[in-house]
C-alpha cells in the first residue's frame, strides 16, 4: 500500500454537481483545491451512472429564473457540445471543466474513510484509492462536505436530522403531527429503444413476476406503457422507511427486482405493442434523494419560503416545487409525489455552516433545512448554486485564515464574489464610475408576423409582461362571440406560470371578432413583474407572432412551452440602453435588457480607466436547460424540447478597445455560446466599441449588463 501525504487550502469531499461547482468556485477564487469523488465519473445523480436530469426553478414554473453562474456555464457548454444531451458527454463536460482549472487536483475512485477532528477543527482526513491501492492523508485549511450523505460532517460534533420534524417544531403547513425518521427513497432508472426488428426479453429469475408488478402500477401516477422511458421511471422508488445509510445493498437489489420486473411486464404481459422494444441501459447505482440534513447556524424552513423572508447573507436561491414523495415509494398507496408550486426564494449563506465547526462548509442536499423546505432545495440546480457559494466562502476563509464564525460578519465579501448568481434582495455596492454609453439602434417596432394562435378553451393562459412596459401595451384577442374573460393578476420579482399568489381578479369584455385590449388597467406602480392569468373561456383565441418581443411571453399555465403574443405598442423604453448600466444582469422586477433594432449594430462605452470587462447576454433565461435527456419524454415532466444553443445568444462580435485616441488590438469573439463573456485587456483602457456581427438565430441583439473593473 502506497502512502501519500497531501496539503491543500480547500478540500471537497464529493464530486456530484454541487461538489464540482464548489471546486471550480474555490479554484477560481485563488485556493489550491482538492476534489475527491468515490465514483469514476463526476456529476452524482446527474452522471451517466444514474442519469437524473438537472432541474431547478424554471422547471418549477418560475419564468426567467434559470440558474446561471458556474452551473449555467456548464449547461451552456453542454448545449453547444452535446445537442442531443447524451449523459456520457455530460460526464465529459464536467470532467473537462475540472481538469482545465489549474488550481484543482482531482481524485476519482477515492473513498474518504476517516477524519481527525478536535477542538472545532477537522485536522485531516484519510482516503483510499479503490483502484490504485493508495492511502491518502490529507490536510487542508478548509473542508467542504458535498458528499450527499454528510460523511465528513457526521464525523464532527455537528448535529444532524434524518426524516421529518413535527409540526410543533417549526409550525410548517406540511409537517406531520409527529416527527418521523422516514425519508424520500431511492430510484434506479432504465432506458429503452424501439428497434426495427423483434427483440426477445427473458427476465432474470430475481425479477418481480408479472402478477406482482401488475398490483403495483397504473395507479397514483405510476403509469406504465411501452412509450415511457428513462426518467419516466423515477417513481420506481424504494427505501424511504429504511436506513438508507446502512441498507444500500438491500435497496439496490430491491430496485433491480422492480425495474426488471416492470420491463418484463411491458415486454411479456401481452398488453403492449412492444415486440421491437429493447432494454438498452439500466442503472446499477441508485439515485438517492435524502439522508442526513445538518443543523447549521440558520435552518431554512417552509415559513421562510412562504413569507419570502429577507436574509442579509443571501447566497443563492431556490424555486423548485415543494416536492414530497411517500416513504413507501412504489409500495405506497399515496400519490407517487405531491408538488406544490412556489415562487423563487432566497437561501442564506448560514445554511452552509455551523460556526462551532470552524473549518467545514456544506453544500448540496445536506444543508440546513427542515424536511418541508428540503423538498424544494434538494433539486440539483439549487444544490449546484449552494456549491458555488460554499466554494467562494471556503476560498475566502483559507485566504484570510478565517473560520466559519467570521462569515456572520464577513458574508458581504462572499456575496461580492459569487459571480452571476441571482441574490434576491441583495443590492451590490458598485464603485461610482462615470459611464457614457451609446448604441447605434434600439428596437422600435413589434417584431414578427402573425402565425398561429392559442385557444382559451379548457386551458388557462398566462401572459407575463414587465411592469414598465405594461401601461403602454395592448394585446390582440379573437373571440367567436361576445363574452367576458376573467383575469387573475399577480406581481412579483419574477413571473410564475401557475396561478399562485393572486393579487387581484378582474375581467375583460370581448366583442365577437378581433379585439385590441389595453393592458393599462392592470398596471401597478410598484416595480414588479406582472403576470395575467386568463381563465379558460370557450371561443377565445390569442393570436401569436413568429418573433419575440423580449421579456413578454404567453403560454398555457400547465405546460412549459412559451409563445410570442400579438402585442401592440409604440413604447420600447423598457428595452433601452439604460438597462445596460443599472447593475441588473438578468430579469428582476423588470426585464433589464437592451435590445437592438437589428443585428448589424454597435455599442460604445466610455469610462474612467479600466482593464476588465463582463458582458451578460441572454441565453433565453425562460428556457430550462437540463444536463441530459431522452428524445421521448413523458408530458408529466413539464419540460420543453430544447436541443440547441439559444437563438437569442450573441454568436459573433468584435471588440475594439481604446486608450484615449489610440486604438488597441481588436478582440474577435466567434462562436460564443456563453451568457457571460469575460475579457481582460492587456493594458488599461478607457473606452471600447463592440461591433455585433451575428446571433444564433434572432434578428436582434440582446444584452443585459456591462460591468467594468480596474484590477
Amino acid at each position: 500500500m502506497i502512502k501519500e501525504i497531501l496539503n491543500f487550502e480547500v478540500t471537497i469531499v464529493g464530486g456530484g454537481i454541487s461538489g464540482v461547482v464548489a471546486a471550480i468556485a474555490a479554484a477560481r477564487n485563488g485556493a489550491k483545491t482538492l476534489l475527491i469523488n468515490s465514483s469514476p465519473v463526476l456529476g452524482g445523480n446527474s452522471s451517466s451512472e444514474i442519469r437524473v436530469w438537472t432541474r431547478g426553478s424554471s422547471g418549477g414554473g418560475n419564468v426567467f429564473s434559470e440558474e446561471m453562474g458556474i452551473l449555467g456555464e456548464l449547461k451552456l457548454r453542454n448545449q453547444y457540445l452535446n445537442p442531443n444531451l447524451n449523459p456520457f458527454i455530460w460526464d465529459e463536460v464536467l470532467l473537462e471543466a475540472v481538469l482545465k482549472e489549474n488550481n484543482i487536483t482531482l481524485l476519482l475512485n477515492t473513498l474518504v474513510v476517516k477524519s481527525e477532528y478536535s477542538k472545532g477543527f477537522i485536522r485531516s482526513i484519510e482516503a483510499y484509492s479503490i483502484k490504485g491501492e493508495v492511502n491518502y492523508f490529507i490536510k487542508s485549511k478548509v473542508f467542504i462536505d458535498a458528499s450527499g450523505d454528510g460523511i465528513l460532517a457526521a464525523s464532527t460534533d455537528m448535529e444532524f436530522v434524518i426524516g421529518k420534524e413535527s409540526y410543533d417544531e417549526y409550525f410548517e403547513d406540511f409537517a406531520p403531527k409527529k416527527a418521523s425518521s422516514c425519508t424520500q427513497g431511492n430510484s434506479i432508472l432504465f432506458f429503452t429503444e424501439e428497434k426495427d426488428h423483434k427483440v426477445e426479453f427473458i427476465a432474470p429469475s430475481f425479477a418481480y413476476s408479472i402478477e406482482e408488478i401488475e398490483s403495483l402500477i397504473n395507479t397514483d401516477g405510476r403509469i406504465v406503457n411501452e412509450k415511457t422511458n428513462g426518467l419516466d421511471f423515477w417513481w420506481v422508488e424504494y427505501g424511504g422507511n429504511l436506513d438508507l445509510l446502512s441498507k444500500v445493498q438491500d435497496v439496490t437489489f430491491e430496485l433491480k427486482r422492480l425495474s426488471y420486473g416492470i420491463f418484463n411486464y411491458i415486454k411479456n404481459s401481452g398488453k403492449y405493442n412492444s415486440d421491437n422494444l429493447e432494454l438498452v441501459w439500466i442503472g446499477n447505482v441508485p439515485g438517492k434523494r435524502e439522508s442526513r440534513r445538518f443543523k447549521t447556524d440558520t435552518i431554512l424552513n417552509y415559513n421562510d419560503i412562504k413569507t419570502k423572508r429577507v436574509f442579509d447573507d443571501v447566497a443563492f436561491y431556490g424555486g423548485w416545487f415543494i416536492d414530497f414523495h411517500p416513504e413507501g415509494g412504489i409500495f405506497s398507496k399515496e400519490d407517487s409525489c405531491t408538488q406544490i408550486p412556489i415562487r423563487i426564494y432566497p437561501i442564506p449563506l448560514s445554511t452552509l455552516y455551523n460556526s462551532k465547526v470552524k473549518n467545514l462548509l456544506l453544500c448540496g442536499r445536506i444543508i440546513g433545512t427542515t424536511h418541508s423546505s428540503f423538498a424544494s432545495t434538494r433539486i440539483m440546480d439549487t444544490c449546484a448554486l449552494s456549491g458555488q457559494a460554499a466554494g467562494v466562502a471556503a476560498a475566502y476563509l483559507s485566504s484570510f485564515d478565517k473560520t466559519t464564525s467570521d462569515l456572520k460578519i464577513d458574508y458581504p465579501f462572499v456575496q461580492k464574489n459569487i459571480e452571476d448568481v441571482l441574490l434576491i434582495n441583495y443590492e451590490p455596492n458598485y464603485s461610482s464610475l462615470d459611464y457614457k454609453c451609446e448604441v447605434s439602434s434600439t428596437i422600435s417596432s413589434v417584431p414578427g408576423k402573425e402565425s398561429g394562435s392559442l385557444n382559451l378553451d379548457n386551458n388557462d393562459i398566462f401572459l407575463t409582461i414587465p411592469s414598465n412596459a405594461l401601461s403602454n401595451c395592448s394585446i390582440v384577442i379573437d373571440s367567436s362571440k361576445d363574452t367576458k374573460v376573467f383575469v387573475n393578476t399577480s406581481y412579483d420579482i419574477l413571473p410564475h406560470r401557475f396561478n399562485i399568489d393572486i393579487y387581484n381578479t378582474d375581467y375583460i369584455s370581448l366583442k365577437k371578432g378581433r379585439n385590441i385590449i389595453s393592458l393599462s388597467k392592470f398596471f401597478l406602480k410598484d416595480n414588479k413583474y406582472t403576470t395575467l392569468n386568463f381563465v379558460n373561456t370557450s371561443g377565445v383565441n390569442f393570436p401569436l407572432l413568429d418573433e419575440s418581443l423580449p421579456g413578454i411571453l404567453l403560454g398555457y399555465t400547465k405546460k412549459p412551452k412559451y409563445y410570442n403574443p400579438y402585442i401592440i405598442t409604440k413604447d420600447f423604453s423598457y428595452l433601452s440602453k439604460n438597462n445596460l448600466l443599472n447593475h441588473y444582469n438578468r430579469p428582476y422586477n423588470n426585464y433589464n435588457a437592451w435590445v437592438s433594432d437589428k443585428i448589424d449594430c454597435t455599442l460604445k462605452l466610455e469610462s474612467s480607466t479600466f482593464n476588465y470587462l463582463r458582458l451578460y447576454f441572454d441565453p433565453s433565461l425562460e428556457r430550462e436547460l437540463v444536463s441530459s435527456r431522452q428524445l421521448r419524454v413523458n408530458n408529466s415532466h413539464l419540460i420543453d424540447d430544447i436541443f440547441h444553443v439559444a437563438p437569442s445568444l450573441v454568436k459573433d462580435f468584435d471588440l475594439i478597445p481604446y486608450k484615449g485616441e489610440k486604438q488597441l488590438k481588436t478582440i474577435e469573439i466567434r462562436n460564443n455560446y456563453q451568457r457571460l463573456v469575460k475579457i481582460k485587456f492587456t493594458e488599461d483602457i478607457d473606452s471600447f466599441i463592440i461591433k455585433f456581427i451575428d446571433t444564433w438565430g434572432e434578428k436582434r441583439i440582446r444584452l443585459f449588463s456591462i460591468e467594468i473593473e480596474k484590477k
